[in-house]
């Protein structure tokens, strides 16, 4: 039984590498549309209008962007490792 758990672990951990590696390489290969969407949720440009929360807008989307997507993209290479 111990054999049986092991092996299950191994297969789990190999699972979850791959799926890392797979996202790591759509988000390196399609930057612009990863880039689009991370940039279309920080305007929060498809909101109803005089919602509440229209505070946490960003007004600088495109430099925000860059930056959180690039963090985004440092994280899954990391998982990806």
């Amino acid at each position: 039984m111990p054999c049986l758990r092991a092996f299950a672990k191994i297969l789990l951990l190999a699972a979850v590498g791959l799926f890392y590696s797979l996202v790591v390489l759509n988000n390196t290969t399609d930057f612009n549309s990863n880039y689009q969407f991370v940039r279309h949720v920080l305007m929060m440009d498809t909101t109803f209008p005089g919602n509440n929360g229209m505070w946490a807008r960003n007004e600088l989307a495109v430099l925000a962007s860059h930056v959180l997507f690039l963090d985004y993209w440092v994280g899954d290479c990391d998982h990806g490792l």
